[in-house]
């Protein structure tokens, strides 16, 4: 997804047309515990990302600037392979941003998105997930 020069991040263009090219990518929300995904991965080193709103509601009457309100809603990414047998995943509690990286063929997984926390399992969240 990125390319690091100089210790600088920029956009990998080719990779980001090539994901938007091939439809590998899917976003909207969820208001349920889970959201899972078949994705196809065409890559010789196969990346998954995911990342989505923590700040997922807007106190109603606002005007001018927009300030999100709790909860707070973390995610975790859970990979599958084909055989339905678990491959790998990120859970990390700090970040909008779950990644996996990973050498494999050219296989289809499964993705599961996951709320860190089933009290939470009835609030929405926003996300995007891409793949190569």
């Amino acid at each position: 997804f990125f390319i690091i020069k100089s210790k600088i991040r920029i956009i990998n263009a080719r990779l980001a047309y090539a994901i938007l090219a091939n439809g590998h990518y899917a976003s909207g929300s969820f208001s349920t515990l889970e959201k899972t995904f078949s994705v196809t991965c065409a890559a010789t080193i196969p990346r998954i990302a995911l990342t989505w709103a923590r700040l997922n509601s807007v106190p109603s009457g606002h005007l001018g600037n927009v300030t999100a309100t709790a909860p707070y809603v973390n995610l975790n990414m859970f990979i599958y392979r084909p055989n339905g047998s678990y491959f790998t995943s990120s859970e990390l509690a700090t970040s909008s941003v779950e990644m996996v990286y990973f050498n494999n063929t050219f296989e289809t997984y499964t993705v599961r998105i996951r709320k860190a926390d089933a009290a939470q399992a009835s609030n929405t969240v926003w996300y995007s997930l891409a793949w190569t």
